[in-house]
């Protein structure tokens, strides 16, 4: 079900290979795992595009995971945005 209001979790940056091993998809360099690995917590369906924040700072953007959510052993997928800061700032200057 839909939650109506914004909600927030705290989650766990976790190495990359935990997810290599739990996802039939690849984790690449662009790409982060965050989740519990013991399952409760995660983001879910229609979060996609919601923000990854860090310490106040944006790090990511909500990609995919597991169906059902929040399973144990199957952490959530962001892309990096670290990976593409580059690219935004030259699309943001050309279209300012």
């Amino acid at each position: 079900q839909n939650a109506k209001d914004l909600q927030c979790v705290n989650l766990k940056l976790l190495p990359n290979e935990n997810c290599d091993k739990n996802h039939n998809k690849k984790v690449t360099d662009v790409m982060v795992c965050v989740g519990e690995m013991d399952g409760g917590k995660d983001t879910c369906v229609g979060d996609s595009g919601g923000p990854l924040i860090c310490d106040g700072v944006l790090q990511g953007i909500t990609s995919w995971g597991s169906i059902p959510c929040s399973k144990p052993n199957a952490p959530g997928i962001y892309t990096k945005l670290i990976k593409f800061n580059s690219w935004i700032k030259d699309t943001m200057t050309k279209n300012a």
